[in-house]
């Protein structure tokens, strides 16, 4: 056997070993003192490892308390949707996680089974729409959440889901993130332009964000928009002239019959 041979089969155990390792599964059950089932589900190698994939745990008497989905890899990390639960065996809360981070909308109920809250997150950040609603599962008001986490609009709804007078005030349409990177890939410089918006979504509301791109002599490289989306996010390419970003937001509350507006811009 030669030596190339002698390389190749040892690289071949080396990789069979360590994907054995990685596959390896326990099905463990865990229980509190008194004997009662405290959760069950599959780990890594050991106790001390990272949970695989679904999580069951529960309360002592008898009822579910969360039930987590973990990145099958064994990485410890939520990656799916996790529901927690009251010790009456309503639903807590219920938020999709994308490797470890909470991602699109989370749900809060009371213990009786309504509606308590709903909020937006990215990146594990409560960022953009927040809904609030009452005890009977009513709309109590909707708070826009910027980008340090303090709501910037606020609208607080009566029973009948009419606004109240004086509570409402919408001084921010729409989140943005705008990232910029050079690119000479194509044997002439360009600009990658990463563009991430977030708009307002009030209840029977139509939001729409309009997007300007204009170069250094003031002419419109390109337009577009984004109209009623929780969440927007594309990149462009753009030649280097490029010099200004222009966001311009529209709002149509259908229940008034009013039009709001807000602008932002990003300079180069």
């Amino acid at each position: 056997m030669n030596r190339n041979n002698i390389i190749y089969w040892l690289l071949l155990l080396i990789f069979l070993a360590g994907c054995t390792t990685k596959e390896k599964k326990v099905f463990i059950k865990k229980y509190y003192p008194s004997g009662k089932l405290l959760s069950y589900g599959w780990y890594v190698n050991d106790r001390d490892s990272f949970a695989i994939d679904t999580i069951y745990k529960f309360y002592e008497n008898g009822k579910q308390s969360a039930i987590s989905i973990y990145d099958s890899r064994g990485t410890g990390r939520l990656n799916g949707v996790s529901i927690l639960y009251y010790d009456n065996g309503n639903k807590y809360q219920v938020t999709n996680y994308t490797k470890g981070l909470a991602q699109g909308f989370s749900y809060e109920y009371n213990k009786f089974g309504k509606l308590d809250t709903k909020q937006f997150y990215l990146d594990d950040k409560p960022i953009g729409d927040n809904y609030g609603y009452d005890k009977n599962g009513n709309l109590h008001h909707y708070a826009f959440y910027w980008i340090d986490t303090n709501y910037v609009s606020y609208i607080e709804y009566d029973t009948l889901g009419n606004i109240k007078s004086g509570l409402n005030k919408r001084p921010v349409l729409f989140n943005y993130f705008t990232k910029t990177s050079n690119d000479s890939s194509k044997n002439k410089i360009q600009k990658k332009c990463y563009v991430q918006i977030i708009p307002s979504n009030p209840p029977r509301c139509r939001t729409s964000v309009h997007i300007e791109f204009i170069s250094q002599n003031g002419f419109v490289i390109k337009k577009d928009s984004v109209v009623n989306a929780e969440l927007y996010t594309k990149q462009y390419e753009m030649p280097d002239s490029l010099k200004l970003i222009k966001y311009y937001a529209i709002q149509y509350d259908s229940i008034i019959n009013k039009y709001y507006n807000c602008n932002f811009e990003t300079k180069f």
